[in-house]
């Protein structure tokens, strides 16, 4: 597969093959959020599950609106 040379999307889409199991929305939202999410270094899986429903709870709808206009162009 040809891909443009050092661009955002090139990076991203190598990455997203090596992990098929995501789609793009979830490899998006994972990497933009798994650095909030583990800031705080939870110690425990109710910790982890708070963090995650805390930083989730965190998103925007207009970083909702962005992501999903860029994925439309």
């Amino acid at each position: 597969m040809w891909v443009p040379v050092n661009t955002a999307w090139s990076v991203l889409r190598l990455q997203m093959e090596e992990t098929s199991d995501l789609s793009f929305c979830d490899f998006y939202l994972w990497e933009n959020l798994k650095g909030k999410v583990y800031k705080n270094n939870p110690c425990s899986s109710e910790a982890l599950q708070n963090e995650i429903t805390h930083v989730t709870g965190s998103i925007t709808i207009d970083q909702l609106l962005k992501v999903s206009h860029n994925l439309l162009m």
